[in-house]
């Protein structure tokens, strides 16, 4: 049994391992093994955290969704213009940066022991490779799905929350709310999926640039 303490950094450590070995190999190789080879620990402290692979698959999916949700909720408290907070998002939701992690920094920092939400350190070059194993998985996962709907369902309030507030600020003209926003998440989505599939016909300062005129002609 782990020692107590431990079980937010080991929870870290195995769900950031998952992440990897399923960007690097898929769903078909993954196995309790893979992944504790992975995060440097026993499989038993894996079988410990998780009932088995396909909760390990879940609690990751979850876990990966939420840490960038939580950055999406952090980037809407700082109350900048409406127009701004539209265009972090697609740093933190299409062009994410990430830190790989040691487990002795983990180990070492104090918050890692208080906090609750998984902290992602998966590497850039592993993030889209990664959404597209779950995109094709969720085809046949209902309860992929539902925990894809859950998290999409947020993003898409926050992005209504947004508009709202550049309506009040007199920085939007008025809009359908539900279609505009809609409209924006798709937008975003479809970039994510360009980039998934290696197709880059633009550059990083391009897309965002694209996606700045995209946003402005739908709210000027």
């Amino acid at each position: 049994m782990p020692k107590v303490g431990m079980e937010p950094i080991r929870k870290n450590q195995v769900i950031n391992a998952t992440l990897g070995c399923i960007s690097e190999s898929g769903f078909e190789k993954l196995t309790l093994e893979s992944v504790a080879k992975k995060a440097g620990i026993s499989k038993g402290v894996v079988s410990y955290y998780f009932k088995g692979k396909e909760d390990l698959i879940l609690q990751s999916f979850r876990a990966f969704l939420d840490h960038y949700n939580k950055k999406v909720g952090e980037a809407l408290s700082n109350k900048t213009s409406a127009l701004k907070m539209l265009e972090a998002m697609i740093d933190i939701v299409v062009f994410p940066k990430t830190t790989p992690m040691e487990p002795e920094y983990l180990e070492s920092d104090p918050e890692c022991q208080d906090r609750e939400q998984t902290t992602i350190t998966l590497p850039e070059d592993q993030y889209f490779s990664l959404l597209i194993h779950f995109y094709s998985r969720m085809k046949q996962n209902i309860k992929l799905q539902e925990i894809y709907q859950e998290i999409y369902q947020q993003y898409l309030d926050g992005i209504i929350t947004i508009l709202e507030y550049g309506i009040e600020k007199k920085e939007f003209k008025f809009i359908n709310l539900l279609p505009t926003a809609y409209a924006i998440m798709a937008q975003m989505d479809g970039i994510i999926l360009y980039e998934a599939l290696g197709f880059r016909p633009l550059g990083k300062r391009e897309v965002k640039k694209a996606y700045q005129a995209y946003i402005q002609s739908l709210l000027a």
